[in-house]
């Protein structure tokens, strides 16, 4: 698995950097359902922020095409979420894909207000796609203004 961290430029937090999106990506093994394709893994977390700071309502990625897989049993799908064995308390209740890119609404807010919090995260929610990562800007929609955020990502090379 690879890892990256993209700071969400947040005002009003007590200390830069403490706000991210997480993008992970990993290759399939072969013999699995996915076997060549690679998995894309996404996760916002304020866990470590402090402060005060508009709600976070979702992530927009120029993501590309998506390779659809059984992640239920005799189930194909586009997006998966994992609820249980991890970090997050934020599902996602939507993703919308127009063209090659793709909006994901949060079930409710991603909101700061006080100390740090380990229940200030959504859950990895992630597809697969048929190609490589490589690096891109994704946006953070939230309430208030400014009402998106530029963070660095990973999504499949389109």
């Amino acid at each position: 698995m690879t890892d990256s961290v993209g700071h969400i430029p947040l005002p009003f937090i007590a200390t830069a950097g403490t706000a991210w999106l997480q993008s992970r990506s990993f290759t399939a093994e072969p013999g699995t359902p996915g076997a060549g394709k690679t998995g894309y893994l996404y996760r916002i977390s304020l866990t470590e922020a402090s402060g005060s700071a508009e709600c976070i309502g979702g992530l927009v990625l120029d993501f590309g095409p998506v390779a659809k897989l059984p992640y239920q049993t005799g189930v194909m799908a586009d997006v998966f979420v994992i609820t249980t064995g991890g970090l997050g308390t934020i599902g996602i209740k939507s993703a919308t894909k127009t063209g090659n890119v793709i909006e994901f609404e949060l079930t409710q807010g991603l909101c700061l207000s006080g100390g740090a919090d380990i229940k200030n995260t959504t859950f990895f929610f992630g597809l697969a796609a048929d190609t490589a990562p490589t690096a891109s800007t994704a946006r953070i929609w939230a309430v208030g203004n400014p009402p998106f955020y530029e963070v660095e990502a990973r999504v499949p090379a389109h």
